[in-house]
């Protein structure tokens, strides 16, 4: 998002899948709370559980392949596992966004409770932006349903037309 708004150049068209929308009051309200995976790592591992715990009503019940794929993940990543959240929360979406000019494909997941209700917000602020929504996706979007993802972001390349 933020290489579009600086080097609009260089991108061509631009996909945003379950995008928060972070302005200046999420942010105050966001002050000084831990992110979803902030947790006290401590020598027995009770951590991972937390960790697990954390995501998993963000994941698809009966699909525990995808969780397991995140906490290794987070394993590999240590202590950065939460910086990806933090700079969400410190981005300043309500300035930005108005400069992005790529074309954009909003993807959006119903069932995605924190996101979902961001999409609109998200679309307004991006002029001419596109909106698909997935039913039935959730956090791991493009891992879950890769097939979805996949055909939502072709159609959408495919109706542009970019130069090589």
């Amino acid at each position: 998002m933020e290489m579009a708004a600086r080097h609009p150049e260089r991108v061509p068209a631009l996909v945003l899948s379950s995008c928060p929308w972070i302005d200046a009051p999420r942010r105050l309200a966001n002050t000084g709370k831990k992110v979803i995976d902030e947790v006290e790592r401590d020598e027995n591992g009770a951590w991972l559980t937390e960790l697990w715990q954390g995501r998993q009503p963000y994941y698809p019940k009966g699909n525990r392949d995808l969780l397991e794929r995140f906490i290794v993940d987070a394993l590999k990543a240590g202590d950065l596992t939460v910086e990806g959240h933090r700079a969400c929360h410190a981005y300043a979406m309500e300035t930005r966004t108005p400069l992005i000019t790529s074309p954009t494909l909003v993807i959006a997941c119903p069932e995605d409770p924190h996101v979902y209700p961001a999409a609109p917000r998200v679309m307004q602020a991006i002029a001419g932006s596109t909106l698909v929504e997935i039913p039935g996706g959730m956090v791991p979007l493009p891992d879950q349903m890769p097939e979805a993802f996949s055909i939502a972001v072709a159609r959408f390349l495919d109706g542009l037309a970019l130069q090589p």
